[in-house]
């Protein structure tokens, strides 16, 4: 991904207030945390974790059903990375895949997430204003529902 030529769809970043060890807990367990954080984006009114692999979950929402596989998580001192790629079918007229990045490092007293949405991929009529329009919404309630995830974990 190359931050310099714009070849990604968001990039945002935000802080949650949590302890290290508060944030560490919670993405081990990857289903639970991704239930736990897509349960708290805009309009999702049903979540439910379908299948939980090594390095994949799929879940199921009122939406459709979204899989996210080739999990990466890294877990260094100060430092949490994760990597994935999803496919989202929400319903039958807009399927969506693409790559997403979470840094979480510690900055002070509080966590800073840098969140990285790229090689997005959304045919179709609906596709096409997906990927023009709707990157800055989408990235910043994927920011928020992480922040209030892990906020209240704390």
């Amino acid at each position: 991904m190359d931050e310099k030529n714009n070849s990604f769809w968001f990039a945002g970043e935000n802080k949650i207030q949590c302890e290290f060890t508060k944030l560490v807990s919670p993405v081990i367990k990857i289903g639970k945390f991704y239930v736990g954080v897509i349960e708290l984006m805009p309009g999702m009114s049903s979540v439910e974790l379908i299948d939980e692999g090594s390095d994949s979950v799929i879940i199921k929402t009122n939406e459709g059903l979204m899989k996210r596989s080739n999990i990466t998580l890294i877990i260094e001192k100060g430092k949490v990375i994760i990597d994935l790629d999803e496919e989202y079918q929400a319903g039958k007229m807009l399927t969506t895949r693409a790559h997403f990045q979470s840094l979480f490092t510690v900055q002070e007293s509080d966590i800073n997430h840098r969140l990285i949405i790229s090689a997005l991929q959304s045919p179709g009529f609906l596709g096409f204003f997906n990927k023009k329009f709707a990157n800055d919404r989408m990235g910043k309630a994927f920011l928020h529902a992480h922040k209030k995830y892990m906020e209240r974990q704390s």
